[in-house]
């Protein structure tokens, strides 16, 4: 029994050096992988930096931050006990997360959320650490000074051997969904894409006014090669009439029966009834598979007020995290502002500048 354990002593504190070293380079892993996903995956760089905005909303696993940090200065100064309960305790806190029902997302509001590969790395980090220190309260002084006589080159060999597993295998489990996700999210864009572009089945003449469902929509521009640089919200309609495209733009209002109509002289003002003959109405696409790869899809469509005949329609489909886009594009631009001027041969015109208002 005694030769047993002192085999054992000196491999343990070996051990106890793998399990720290593993922990220590589990965390910068964790901070390039997505942590959860809420609306879109959030890149656990993201968290960690964001992480104390948490607090307002009772979030605290962020705080298992710190002590995490306290554990690995007290394993490092050798108070083997005091890092064994500060990594616990960060363990327990980081294992709330996995309890809440949402988390806060920007403007957007609170939004249910699913745990990533990164998180569970973090996990991974504490743990070792936990380990590794309570290996230090059993075998602590002993496996050090058992383990003098051994050859100190094979030491370190055999330490960056137990090492290099104990990171292996989290890392593994943890980058293989990543790269299976990227063949997924490759895959399911390319479907999507196939359904994407313009389809015009009339061309309207002299159209001086449009019915939008929607205030605004979305705008990508500087696309190069299927990638946009920059994308942006705007008040499609205002534009219309700022820029001399229409007389008119008109909207619901939030009152029942009622509209509002914007022109580029008395600016917003209540009607009663509509004077546009045709609308344009945007949708979110919304494939479930699809959205949780990050892929996002828009469709606007216009059409007679009269009737609802569709005369023209647009679909398209980005990806947030690559920045891809596809569908019809004029030139390096995305934007409903163009979609509209191209297929109801928009003109600009100073007389609708220069008129009256208007209000009937």
């Amino acid at each position: 029994m005694n030769f047993r354990l002192n085999w054992f002593i000196p491999f343990a504190g070996r051990l106890r050096a793998s399990f720290l070293v593993a922990g220590l380079l589990l965390f910068p892993l964790c901070l390039v992988l997505p942590a959860y996903h809420a609306y879109e995956d959030t890149p656990g760089l993201m968290a960690f930096l964001l992480g104390p905005m948490g607090l307002f909303d009772r979030h605290f696993s962020w705080l298992a931050n710190p002590v995490l940090g306290a554990a690995w200065i007290m394993y490092w100064r050798k108070k083997y006990a005091p890092a064994v309960t500060a990594a616990i305790f960060a363990l327990l806190l980081a294992g709330t997360f996995l309890f809440a029902d949402t988390i806060a997302v920007g403007s957007s509001g609170n939004s249910s959320y699913k745990p990533l590969s990164g998180y569970y790395v973090w996990l991974g980090s504490i743990a070792y650490t936990a380990v590794a220190a309570a290996l230090g309260v059993v075998f602590g002084e002993k496996s050090e000074s058992e383990g003098a006589g051994i050859d100190s080159a094979g030491l370190r060999a055999q330490r960056y051997a137990i090492g290099g597993v104990l990171f292996a295998l989290p890392a593994v489990f943890a980058v293989g969904p990543l790269v299976s996700k990227s063949n997924r999210t490759d895959e399911a864009f390319a479907r999507l894409c196939a359904t994407a572009g313009e389809k015009i089945t009339g061309i309207p003449g002299d159209v001086e006014a449009l019915y939008f469902e929607q205030v605004g929509g979305l705008s990508f521009g500087d696309i190069k090669d299927g990638k946009y640089r920059w994308m942006s919200w705007g008040r499609t309609g205002e534009t219309l009439v700022n820029n001399e495209f229409l007389r008119f733009s008109e909207y619901p209002s939030e009152k029942a029966k009622s509209y509002r109509r914007y022109d580029a002289v008395a600016k917003a003002q209540p009607v009663d009834r509509l004077r546009s003959a045709y609308g344009v109405f945007v949708s979110k696409l919304k494939p479930a598979a699809e959205e949780q790869l990050g892929i996002v899809g828009f469709e606007t469509t216009v059409k007679r007020l009269a009737n609802g005949e569709q005369v023209a329609s647009k679909r398209f489909f980005y990806h947030i995290r690559t920045s891809r886009i596809c569908g019809y594009h004029d030139g390096d631009r995305v934007s409903d502002s163009d979609f509209l001027i191209r297929v109801l041969h928009l003109k600009r015109n100073l007389i609708f500048r220069k008129g009256r208002s208007s209000q009937p």
